[in-house]
Formats: structure tokens, C-alpha cells, sequence
């Protein structure tokens, strides 16, 4: 056949077609009653017609994948078990997934059996985990035979686990051993996890991330506020035994607040790398719609910080905002918020560049938000302290800083960091870099004070900033 003719038309290829037909005019012409390859393995593993068994269903979060292939290839690896692995093909397969009950229809059936087929998930680090897409597990345990079913479901946002099994109970307890191994062998624990969109397949999926490293003296800002923030969440759960003694919970929400560029990120980049042992679940963008499966990930691997970087996305004033849809978002935030239990050692750390429209029923409740602190743009001190800070690594040769440090007022950290940038590209261009000079930072002052959009302030003055769409948590993305 073709190329031409094997061609999708509407999902369905016109071999995968023509196959279908022929089942079709078989039941029609002939009354027959055909069962899917899948039905007819499971009766002969099983030992009976598996229409008259019962089958436990469990929908689980895409997130989940790589805990649930950890859990099988455990429980598989039982020295009382024996399995035996097939894959599932169906042309609608990625629409509306599979399911055993599709499987024992008394009728012709899209079902068959083919090779199992993977998706490799990152695990950091170089690890890569194979994790079944669409298959069956025929398991045999001490004269006991069961089937675990695994298909993506219908939608990218969850998967489906799905056991049948000869005896009662058994698919109940298989069930309850998986999500046992779960939580025991979570890929997530202690590591960085990033709820982000996925243009290929269509929705938002986690993974997980790494940040560059950011020390204390890295993050400029006044030592109080350093001081407060760092007893609000790190030195807070240090003393977890204590307060939880004292009748007193643990979650506890952050909001960073101030003009974009100053280093909101850059100060939670520090926390999650200071909080050794903990869970960071990064959120932003498409990840908003995911609330109910990050604070569930977050309950489970707690201590866990969840970032949800700029939250005026989702959590703009009742008053001000039109659509239901970030209505629904704002109150399933609210909600998640609110349902922590006590003891839960969760923090909710959120950024916004725009402080004055959330919702008041977000920032001015305590425990939602205990600690809201403005990420102000740098002082002459603080721009002095960035202008060293990325200077590491050049030989800075500047007699006077100080008009440099003048020029700079109403700048943000972004902005130095780019200037430091283009003093080192003009000092490459005349050949000299790492060397730069007071007449490279000059000339690069005044390139990006001609080149930059002027955004004004609602305070007064004006703010000069670098415009970007760029992801907030890319290393290169700069400071926000």
C-alpha cells in the first residue's frame, strides 16, 4: 500500500479502515459475534469469560507516570510473580483511550494486540524511565491470575490504571499495593518539579527541572528582609515539632511583590536550593490548571515549597476580572489553600508584578498570605552590590563608579545584569575582554538607556525595564 494511502483522514488510517469494515459487514451479514484479540487473551489467562468479572478502575494524575511505572516494575519484580507483558492498538487509542470494558464488548471491537509501546520520561540527571503508554500485564501469583491494564485515558490530563482479576478483592488490594509503591518510590521527592505546557501533546504535563545555583550574598536585598523571609519558611519548618506542640499549624503562603526584573525569582531560586530536602513545585503559565494535582504532590512530599509565579494570572480581584474561567481558578486556589491540614509543612510562595489587583480575600487573609514583601527596584547601594555581583569573572578597570551607579536610578536588577553584558560584548569587539573599563559600561549605559521601553510607574518616575516573554524559571532568563 502507499504512503498516500495509508494517509490519516479524520484519525483513522484507511487500512486501520478497510480492517474495521470488514468486522463490521461480518456482524452484519453473518450475526456473528466477534471478541477483541485483548478479551480473547484475557479468557484464556484468566480462566473464565472476564464479562462476568469485576474490574477496578483507577484514574490517576499524568504526573504520576513515572510513580506508577515504578510501581510496577516492583511489584512485577515479586519473586511470587510471573507477568507477561502485551500492547494494546486502537486507532481512537489516543482520544479515548482504552479500557478492559472495551475490551469484553460481545461485539466486533477496534481492540488488538501489538508490541507494547513506551514514552521516556526525564528524571534528572541523565536518568531517563521508559513508562508504558497503552498495555496489559498478565499476572500469575500462586495459582491466582489478574490482568493490570495501563492506558494514557482519554485526555492528556490523567491516566487510567485498570485491573481485573478470578477472586474478589484481589484487583481491590493490587490497587491499594501500587499506590503503596507509589508514594514509596516517588521520582518527585526532594527534587524540583515543573508543571508546564506541552504544545505537542496538547496540555500541561511535570517534569522535572534544575535551577543554577544561588547563594545568600547573591540576592541583594536588605538583611531584614533576607532575615524575615528566611525565618518564614526555612527556619519556620526547623522548628515544626514545636509549634505543631504548641497547637499551632505549619502551612503558611509568601507573596513577593514589586516591578518586573527585581529579583523575585531570583530570591525563591535561593530559598528552593536553601531548603535542602525539600520538594520545589514549580507553577506558571498553562500549570494553573493543574492546582488540585500540584497541592496533592505537594501533601505527599512534604516539606515542599509551591511557587506559583505571577499569580494576578489566576488571582486578579473578583471585582476587576471577566472571564469565569480564571474565576474558577481563583477560588480552586482558595480552596487548596484553605484544605491543608494542620501539619502539612507547605509553603506557597507567589509572585506578582502587580500587587494592587489580587484578590483581598488572597492577601489579606492570614494563612493564605502570612508575609507579603515588596522586591523594591536597588538603591545606589544595592546597584553597586549587582554591578559587583555580575562583574565576577571580568577584570572591572573603573577608576569612578559612581556616574555609573547615577545612571543606573530606577533601574532593576535585569538592567545591570544586561549592562554588564553588553560592557563585556563592546570590550570582546575591541579585543580586550575580560577587561572592561568605565568607557564599555558608559557606552553600554547609554545604548540600553536609548534602546529600552520606558514603562511608567504608577508611583512616580519611570521604570526602565527589559520586555520579555521568556520563561521565568530559564537560568538565562535574568532576574524577575
Amino acid at each position: 500500500m502507499s504512503g498516500d494511502d495509508r494517509a490519516v483522514r479524520g484519525g483513522v488510517s484507511v487500512e486501520d479502515f478497510g480492517v474495521l469494515f470488514e468486522r463490521f459487514l461480518e456482524t452484519v451479514v453473518h450475526g456473528r459475534e466477534r471478541s477483541s484479540p485483548l478479551a480473547e487473551s484475557l479468557t484464556a489467562h484468566l480462566g473464565v469469560d472476564p464479562s462476568t468479572l469485576s474490574v477496578v478502575v483507577e484514574p490517576m494524575s499524568v504526573a504520576q507516570r513515572p510513580n506508577l511505572q515504578r510501581a510496577l516494575d516492583g511489584f512485577l519484580a515479586a519473586s511470587d510473580r510471573e507477568s507477561t507483558l502485551v500492547g494494546v492498538q486502537s486507532p481512537n487509542r489516543a482520544h479515548e483511550g482504552v479500557s478492559i470494558a472495551q475490551a469484553v464488548q460481545r461485539e466486533w471491537s477496534m481492540l488488538s494486540l501489538g508490541a507494547p509501546e513506551f514514552s521516556e520520561i526525564s528524571l534528572g540527571g541523565g536518568e531517563v524511565l521508559p513508562c508504558l503508554d497503552y498495555g496489559v500485564y498478565l499476572v500469575r501469583e500462586e495459582g491466582e491470575s489478574f490482568a493490570i491494564l495501563v492506558s494514557k485515558g482519554s485526555g492528556f490530563s490523567e491516566q487510567r490504571v485498570e485491573v481485573i482479576a478470578q477472586t474478589p478483592g484481589r484487583a481491590s488490594q493490587t490497587i491499594a499495593e501500587l499506590r503503596g509503591l507509589m508514594r514509596k518510590h516517588n521520582v518527585y521527592r526532594g527534587k524540583i518539579v515543573r508543571f508546564e505546557a506541552n504544545e505537542q501533546l496538547g496540555g500541561v504535563t511535570a517534569v522535572i527541572h534544575s535551577l543554577p545555583r544561588v547563594t545568600r550574598d547573591e540576592v541583594v536585598l536588605e538583611q531584614s528582609t533576607m532575615d524575615r523571609i528566611e525565618r518564614h519558611t526555612l527556619v519556620f519548618s526547623e522548628h515544626r515539632d514545636a509549634l505543631l506542640a504548641a497547637g499551632r499549624h505549619l502551612r503558611r503562603g509568601l507573596l513577593l511583590y514589586g516591578p518586573p526584573g527585581t529579583g523575585k525569582t531570583h530570591t525563591l531560586s535561593y530559598l528552593i536550593g536553601a531548603a535542602k530536602g525539600w520538594t520545589a513545585i514549580l507553577v506558571s503559565g498553562g500549570g494553573f490548571g493543574m492546582l488540585t494535582d500540584v497541592v496533592s504532590l505537594a501533601r505527599e512530599l512534604q516539606p515542599a515549597i509551591v511557587v506559583l509565579e505571577d499569580v494576578d494570572l489566576v488571582a486578579e480581584d473578583r471585582e476587576m476580572h471577566q472571564g469565569g474561567g480564571q474565576g474558577a481558578l481563583l477560588f480552586e486556589l482558595l480552596n487548596e489553600m484553605d484544605g491543608l491540614e494542620n501539619d502539612a509543612d507547605i509553603v506557597f510562595a507567589l509572585t506578582t508584578n502587580r500587587v494592587e489587583v489580587l484578590e483581598r480575600a488572597l492577601v489579606e487573609r492570614p494563612g493564605r498570605i502570612d508575609l507579603a514583601v515588596e522586591i523594591p527596584l536597588p538603591n545606589a547601594e544595592g546597584r553597586k552590590r549587582l554591578i559587583a555581583l555580575y562583574a565576577r569573572g571580568l577584570d572591572l578597570q573603573v577608576d569612578d563608579l559612581a556616574p555609573i551607579i547615577e545612571g543606573t536610578e530606577g533601574v532593576s536588577a535585569s538592567f545591570v545584569k544586561e549592562l554588564l553584558r553588553r560592557a563585556t560584548l563592546l570590550a570582546a569587539i575591541a579585543g580586550v575582554a575580560p577587561t572592561v573599563t568605565g568607557e564599555h559600561l558608559r557606552e553600554a549605559l547609554t545604548e540600553l538607556r536609548d534602546t529600552q521601553i520606558r514603562v511608567p510607574d504608577p508611583q512616580g518616575g519611570n521604570e526602565f525595564g527589559l520586555p520579555s516573554m521568556r520563561d521565568p524559571w530559564d537560568p538565562t532568563a535574568g532576574w524577575r
